[in-house]
Order: structure tokens, then sequence, then C-alpha cells
């Protein structure tokens, strides 16, 4: 019994991918040359280990610990390797079962590595993060969103598609736990624990961090400081929520010009109405002024409201304007719009 204790505590050293399946190997080895082994020492001796078949039969139900004593060894030597099968059944199961209890306990701690590409990451955990994951989840079905912040454990389990991971969203070890290397989207949310420069600043190592993994990603951030938005540009955020400048301005527009308010909240929540968007120029449109472009998009239901380019947009630009190629188109409509050639 000790030489299959070692045995497997080896494995368990393993990464548990790989021990699984050298487990699983191991199972299929101990039962197919049990099996065989049993039926040549038992077959002249004894009737139950004539054929293959019921050598392979008595080595299931032994493995499992079933044993339902319709087949049993007569000699010493089939005796001891049923021992030695029998062992090595305990020791399989019970290595599967508890790594698989041990894995299961360490992700819901946010102790282990998410095996995912093409997901989001939200870095810092606030009250805004189940909001940012309910409207994500709306618009893309099946969508995987990791989040990464300093709790015991997930502050979102019971959401659908949500994985996590703990930690310091700073720290590279830990984003590379949440495979931020082959992640689509990050989004850097402020941490509510701290005061508004500490939280800016730890969002911009936080964007730093995720930067010298994965240069392509595209980074979304938020700020509590208007003043520090220009850190977290040079830090490789793509685009900068900044809560403090934005809510100050929404309010002051608000009190000019009536609905607003509806406005932006219909313009930016995914439940009714419609929603911002934006989708890469088509080829077809590239070349083309922004008011046939205009008129075409209003032929299907959307209304094309400006150009965003190099960082920069530009909001109801001139007729004549011609669209270049890699422009994004940005609109207002019910849903995503597909035209041939664009690649959102």
């Amino acid at each position: 019994m000790g030489l299959f204790i070692r045995f497997f505590k080896r494995l368990k050293g393993l990464t548990s991918s790989r021990g699984y399946g050298r487990a699983g190997l191991f199972l299929i080895a101990l039962l197919l040359l049990g099996a065989l082994v049993m039926h040549l020492l038992e077959r002249d001796v004894n009737p139950n280990f004539a054929t293959y078949g019921n050598s392979l039969w008595w080595a299931v139900t032994t493995i499992t610990t079933v044993g339902y004593g319709d087949e049993y060894p007569v000699t010493g030597a089939g005796r001891l390797l049923a021992s030695l099968v029998m062992f090595g059944g305990i020791g399989s199961f019970g290595f599967l079962a508890g790594t698989l209890l041990e894995e299961l306990l360490k992700r819901r701690q946010g102790l282990m590595k998410v095996n995912l590409k093409d997901h989001f990451v939200i870095c810092s955990y606030n009250f805004k993060a189940e909001k940012v994951v309910r409207e994500i989840s709306k618009e893309l079905a099946n969508s995987k969103v990791v989040i990464v912040a300093d709790t015991e454990e997930n502050p979102l389990s019971g959401l659908e598609g949500v994985y996590f991971v703990r930690g310091d969203s700073t720290k590279e070890a830990v984003l590379e736990m949440a495979n931020v290397s082959k992640a689509k989207t990050v989004i850097v949310l402020a941490d509510n624990t701290k005061d508004d420069q500490l939280a800016d600043a730890h969002s911009v190592l936080t964007t730093l961090a995720v930067r010298d993994l994965n240069p392509s990603c595209k980074v979304v951030a938020e700020s509590l400081n208007p003043e520090n938005t220009h850190h977290l540009e040079h830090a490789g955020a793509d685009e900068i929520v900044s809560i403090g400048d934005f809510t100050a301005k929404l309010i002051s527009r608000s009190s000019l010009h009536v609905g607003i308010t509806h406005l932006i909240s219909e313009l930016m929540m995914n439940n009714e109405g419609n929603e911002l968007y934006s989708m890469k120029a088509p080829s077809h449109m590239t070349g083309v002024r922004f008011g046939e472009a205009f008129l075409e998009m209003k032929r299907m239901g959307t209304i094309l409201i400006g150009i965003y380019s190099g960082g920069r947009i530009v909001i109801n630009p001139p007729s004549d304007q011609v669209l270049k190629l890699g422009e994004y188109l940005v609109y207002i409509a019910e849903r995503p719009v597909l035209l041939g050639g664009s690649n959102q």
C-alpha cells in the first residue's frame, strides 16, 4: 500500500491535468493488465477465469471495490495479484476524488489559474462590477468574465460565467492566474477601499502590469479624479471613464436641457430601446463620404453619429468627410448591426 501512496503523491505534484491523465492511464493499464495476468494465472485451475472476458469483468468489479464475489482467485499468485489490483483501484479513485475536491475548493477561493481566452477580466472589485458583468452578458451570449479581487470568495458567485482569482491586481503573478495574456478586454475598476488618489494610483499600476502581459488587449480604466486620467493614458489604457468629470458634466447639461439624463440612461443601459455601438468601417465604406454612409445605415434603422480613429472621436463630422481604412463607426441602434467586411 505504501508503494501506491508514494506513487499517487508523485502524481499530485504534477499539474492537475497531467495528474488526471496519468491516473486515468494507470487505471486503464491496471484494469487490462490485471485481467490478462489473472486470466493466465487462473485459467487452468479456475473456470471463473477461463475467458479473458470473465477476467476483465472481475478486474472491473475489483478496481471499483464493488466485489460481487461471483469470481475470485484460488491460487496464491492470483490472490496476491488481486490484492495489488484492489489497492491500486482504491488509491486511484482516492487520488482522483481528493484532487478534484481540492481543486474545487481552490477554485472557489480564487487560487486556481483560469484557462480561458478572449475573455473579460475585471480588476479591483467594487459595487459597479455586477452591473458591468450583467451588461456584458446581455450583449454577448456565453461571455466569460474573470473577477480579480482581494476577497476570500467570489463576490459574484451567483452569476453564470463569472470566474474568480484572489489577489492584488497590480501583481503580475495574480494577473497571470486570470490569464490576462489571452484576455480580450481588461476593465480596471477603482479600488473603493482607498481614497481617490491611492485608488487611481492602484489603477495605474494595474494598467501597467496588464500592458506588460498583454500589449494588444483593450484596457478600459476607471478614474476617480479627472486630474489622473493622463497617468492612465500613459500607462496604456485605451479608454478612461472619469467618474467625477462625467457626473459633473451630466448634471450641468441636464440642468440646461430637458431629457438629457433619460437619453444617456437609455443609450448606456442594455435593457430596452437603443444603445451606443461601434464597429470597424466595412471595406465597401472605405472612401465613402460620411453623409452617404449615414444614409445607408439609416435605411437599416441605425443612426451613424461619429467616427473614431487614432484615439480621437469626431461626432457629427461634415457630410463630405471621407471614411478611411481602419476607422470605427459609432452609431445608435437597438442591436449591433453586421455589415459586410466589418469587424467589431
